[in-house]
């Protein structure tokens, strides 16, 4: 460093030293967030499909196409996409299950490889 001295209003900065360092959160913790995290996803393409709905029925009664006519066709908006927002996080879940999954079997083929050495 240059050695000038921070303001004395200014936070030293320490590089790489840490004051209290943060464990590592447990399996369960981190299991509890994932479903937590899954939940959060649920909400956001429910609340979605919610406005994607609204939106098509208020197009639909703006350009006088008769309220039935704009309540169907927001109802099968409304569950197309909540349909496919769901076949969104239960397939980014299983690929995520399945990359974790390739990684022990190559965790596992590396440290094979290095006991036989």
């Amino acid at each position: 460093m240059n050695g000038r001295k921070p303001h004395p209003d200014q936070l030293p900065i320490l590089y790489g030293q840490s004051e209290s360092p943060q464990p590592l959160p447990p399996p369960l913790t981190a299991l509890e967030g994932e479903r937590e995290a899954i939940r959060w996803r649920a909400r956001l393409v429910f609340i979605e499909s919610v406005m994607m709905a609204a939106l098509m029925l208020g197009a639909g009664l703006a350009m006088n196409h008769g309220f039935r006519s704009a309540l169907q066709n927001a109802v099968l908006v409304g569950i197309a996409c909540l349909l496919t927002g769901m076949l969104l996080i239960g397939l980014s879940a299983l690929a995520s299950r399945l990359l974790m999954r390739l990684s022990r079997r190559r965790q596992a083929l590396r440290k094979d490889r290095s006991d036989k050495l």
